[in-house]
């Protein structure tokens, strides 16, 4: 199953590197939250959210 994050990330254009480093977080940590292995602080979540143009609602259902 591919997440809404891994998705939009992937229509965007992005690569794991590139957003991880508009989000300011660690691309480990990006991975993570990608494959469900961890579930993302809302902080974290707002970042990754503003630095694909999307909503919070739109990225985490």
């Amino acid at each position: 199953m591919n997440s809404p994050i891994k998705a939009a990330r992937e229509a965007a254009g992005l690569t794991v590197r590139e957003l991880a480093a508009v989000a300011k977080i660690n691309k480990n940590t990006l991975c993570a939250i990608e494959t469900g292995k961890t579930i993302p602080r809302a902080d974290t979540l707002r970042r990754i959210a503003d630095g694909l143009g999307k909503t919070l609602d739109e990225l985490w259902p």
